[in-house]
């Protein structure tokens, strides 16, 4: 008892894991000082602290998006297993062909009535007990259904491999054009934040001209039509981009709490000069 008086003292008020941990320890005979279940339990009060992994969005690259997806695309692993599958079955079918070595053993017991043999009284025989071990070899020398199935587990073996590799490029493809679909969103919606400062300046400026008299109410609506339209665009392309993010994630089979950013970026490069005289 001098665990629970210690831990008494520590805290007027234990959590449930010290109250756990003081059980355990009285019933299996261990002693548990404060210090201990200080260190295994956290502190009383203490803010929890937020998973930086957890939280924070998962950067890829397109080459690391791709390694992703084919570890854990669930129609790639798919295919894995039934090339393991169809491996293991060949094995399975090629066993019948190969040497047979066992140990084998047996007891009988046995007694006979010599009446049921000859004539003469009833007389019993025996009993008389058989014991016999020894080993066992056995060879399939020629068998044509077991051949037949040993290479039909081959050709499932080539099939399987096959699927497996048109699955994975699949996956690929399919990875790289969502990747792709990403990066053209992020543009889009780049270009549309572009447009919709372009038309708050346009705004604020006929605003200003309208208030000293140089412009007219027309162009102020007109420019402040203009911006709304930006605006109503500019959510439509975050909303096409969180989409496109969702069936990248969908993809790489990640987690639905789990948030996905891409580092790559579409460059944009100036097309080399072309001059007349090298034509």
């Amino acid at each position: 008892m001098s665990a629970l008086h210690a831990i008494s003292r520590h805290s007027r008020r234990p959590s449930t894991f010290v109250r756990t941990a003081t059980v355990l320890g009285l019933l299996f005979g261990t002693q548990l000082t404060p210090s201990a279940i200080a260190q295994q339990s956290p502190a009383i009060g203490a803010p929890a602290s937020a998973s930086a992994t957890g939280d924070a969005p998962l950067q890829l690259t397109l080459k690391q998006a791709v390694q992703l997806g084919l570890k854990q695309n669930p129609q790639r692993v798919i295919s894995q297993i039934l090339v393991s599958e169809s491996q293991r079955n060949m094995q399975i079918s090629r066993s019948a062909l190969l040497p047979q070595a066992a140990i084998k053993a047996g007891a009988a017991l046995s007694q006979y009535n010599l009446q049921s043999v000859e004539a003469g009284p009833r007389v019993g025989a025996g009993p008389y007990q058989v014991f016999q071990v020894g080993p066992a070899f056995s060879q399939t020398v020629l068998s044509m259904p077991q051949i037949r199935g040993y290479q039909i587990g081959q050709e499932g073996i080539r099939g399987a491999r096959a699927d497996e590799q048109t699955e994975r490029e699949t996956v690929v493809s399919a990875v790289v054009n969502q990747y792709l679909l990403v990066l053209r969103a992020i543009a889009n919606r780049d270009a549309v934040r572009a447009r919709v400062a372009l038309a708050q300046r346009l705004f604020d400026q006929a605003n200003e001209l309208q208030g000293t008299g140089i412009g007219l109410n027309i162009d102020t609506v007109r420019a402040n039509v203009e911006l709304q339209n930006e605006k109503q665009n500019l959510i439509d392309a975050e909303t096409q981009t969180r989409t496109t993010k969702y069936a990248l994630a969908e993809l790489l089979d990640l987690p639905r709490e789990q948030e996905l950013d891409v580092t790559d970026h579409l460059d944009f490069y100036d097309l080399p000069s072309l001059q007349r005289d090298d034509l």
